[in-house]
């Protein structure tokens, strides 16, 4: 009898310590999966709030700017003045119209070039298309911490 008792005992020693290591098992892979969710979240970089906020909505004017100089340009342009420098002359006839133009292109290919760069109208996965999506982060995140 005392042989049975034994082996009842270290029978219920046995399956107290099953539960218990299984108990650990469970609290680890619960642990576990828990870091592998708050590190599979992605991280947004921080909001800055920009100091040149109003300058940047004033900047859709600058082309506005630019075409209404090239209209104006049609009626006064600076015809007819001149000036000497060292000896040469220079006229500034037509001056308003090349300068409109050299800016509205300049403006245009520079929104261009950005709006290609960060929002591609496509996006392709067999070659590069903007910036790919992996480094997308690693390339905006220092670009947006530049002053202008």
């Amino acid at each position: 009898m005392a042989e049975q008792d034994e082996k009842n005992i270290i029978a219920e020693r046995t399956k107290e310590y099953g539960q218990q290591l299984w108990g650990i098992v469970q609290k680890q892979i619960d642990k576990q999966s828990e870091e592998k969710q708050i590190s599979s979240t992605p991280l947004s970089p921080p909001k800055k709030e920009s100091k040149h906020k109003v300058l940047l909505k004033l900047l859709f004017l600058f082309p506005l700017l630019l075409i209404g100089t090239f209209i104006g340009s049609f009626y006064w342009d600076f015809n007819g003045v001149q000036t000497t420098v060292l000896g040469v002359l220079i006229e500034f006839e037509g001056l308003m119209r090349i300068l409109s133009i050299s800016g509205l292109i300049g403006f245009l290919t520079n929104w261009l070039a950005i709006t290609m760069l960060f929002r591609p109208a496509k996006k392709k996965t067999h070659f590069w298309s903007g910036f790919s999506s992996g480094s997308k982060r690693s390339y905006c995140l220092p670009l947006s911490s530049c002053s202008i």
